[in-house]
């Protein structure tokens, strides 16, 4: 059977294209990377061989390169496709599990405790977000002393800047077991906030953490009125 005896809504790319890749069957969507068959074969046949073959599309993937190869339809050029396909499903999969979106400040205190978790200093942290509030990074700023952390706006939106973020958060911790912001905490932070708007990076929350709670000074209404940038 030659594919293009087939009525153009069943050829894979032209159904891929009216109908979806969610209505593709795994045999079709091979087709489409491998791209041409075989000897006698269509790619639409050498790609439901294939999967006849392994029993499932997971299986086929998982064939080493030289099996891939050494098959009698399909060759160096389609094996290296096969393995492409492969490698960037487990990319895209790593990458997934490392998506973090902070939707609340909850969001960020689950997201940054385990790193200020037993700390006997103060440490700063900043974390830059996208317009989808994704974390982009969490950065270090600053290690400081049992009950004073350094804050510099300058540094912090640099860092900001370099990390092409929409918005920022900034969290740091209180050894002393007390989680809320002292007056110079809110002094500076508001500085902050004032500077940020200057270069358009939204000011979200300043975070202050101990091992097993956390205060948010947005939630306290002591930034922007109360409102998110």
């Amino acid at each position: 059977m030659n594919i293009l005896s087939l009525p153009e809504d069943d050829r894979p790319r032209e159904k891929l294209l009216s109908s979806g890749p969610g209505t593709m069957s795994d045999a079709e969507l091979i087709a489409i990377i491998l791209s041409s068959g075989g000897k006698g074969q269509s790619v639409l046949e050498l790609s439901q061989s294939l999967i006849k073959e392994a029993e499932t599309l997971t299986e086929l993937l998982n064939f080493p390169i030289q099996k891939l190869i050494e098959h009698k339809n399909l060759g160096e050029a389609k094996a290296v496709k096969l393995a492409a396909v492969k490698e960037m499903a487990a990319r895209y999969n790593n990458k997934s599990k490392d998506i973090v979106r902070i939707s609340a400040p909850g969001d960020a205190y689950d997201y940054i405790k385990s790193s200020l978790s037993g700390k006997e200093t103060e440490h700063l942290y900043l974390i830059t977000l996208n317009a989808r509030n994704t974390v982009i990074n969490k950065n270090l700023i600053s290690v400081g002393t049992v009950n004073e952390t350094l804050i510099h706006p300058r540094e912090i939106i640099k860092v900001a800047v370099m990390n092409n973020a929409v918005s920022i958060i900034l969290v740091h911790n209180h050894p002393s077991g007390e989680p809320y912001p002292s007056s110079e905490d809110i002094k500076v932070t508001q500085r902050l906030e004032s500077a940020c708007k200057i270069v358009g990076i939204g000011f979200t929350d300043h975070l202050i953490v101990c091992d097993s709670s956390f205060s948010s000074m947005r939630a306290q209404n002591l930034l922007g009125g109360g409102e998110k940038n």
